[in-house]
């Protein structure tokens, strides 16, 4: 049986686009356009890259896929990069938990007014277990065609 031959050039720009994406992800720089498109450019300008895309477009010879090596070469390569860039535009990784503390709230604020609102409710629950908050009652509204088709069939 014949081996179909893997498409080397295709397969290193896949390789690499994956790997960018998976980094960007992993750090948790996805979330900054900036990020993104520097990181899309460090990409294309790569020499891997360069070769690959090139060897595709041209169709001729072989391109043999990047080595674990290299690709993670690339990687750390990015990520310095990148690193350097996001300390340059101040750009904080979004990823990262956050503390939200009443005490530093301070008093009057919206996170302590909703959470003492969440305890009010939960005490009158504890008390009456049946009871439902009910809204403003509402007048039911009628579909607003059904008027008009009556008052047209009554002129006839």
């Amino acid at each position: 049986s014949a081996k179909k031959s893997v498409d080397g050039a295709k397969l290193a720009l896949e390789l690499l686009e994956a790997s960018t994406t998976q980094l960007l992800r992993r750090k948790g720089w996805f979330r900054d356009v900036r990020l993104r498109r520097s990181a899309d450019a460090f990409m294309r300008s790569s020499k891997v890259f360069q070769r690959a895309s090139a060897r595709q477009l041209g169709k001729s010879g072989t391109f043999d896929k990047p080595s674990p090596v290299e690709l993670s070469a690339f990687e750390e390569e990015l990520c310095t990069h990148l690193e350097g860039l996001r300390n340059k535009l101040g750009s904080v990784p979004m990823n990262e938990t956050r503390e939200i503390s009443l005490k530093s709230a301070g008093p009057g604020q919206v996170i302590g007014a909703k959470l003492k609102g969440l305890k009010q409710r939960a005490a009158e629950l504890e008390k009456k277990p049946r009871s439902v908050i009910k809204g403003a009652v509402r007048k039911k509204r009628r579909p607003l065609g059904s008027k008009k088709s009556k008052d047209a069939g009554e002129d006839d």
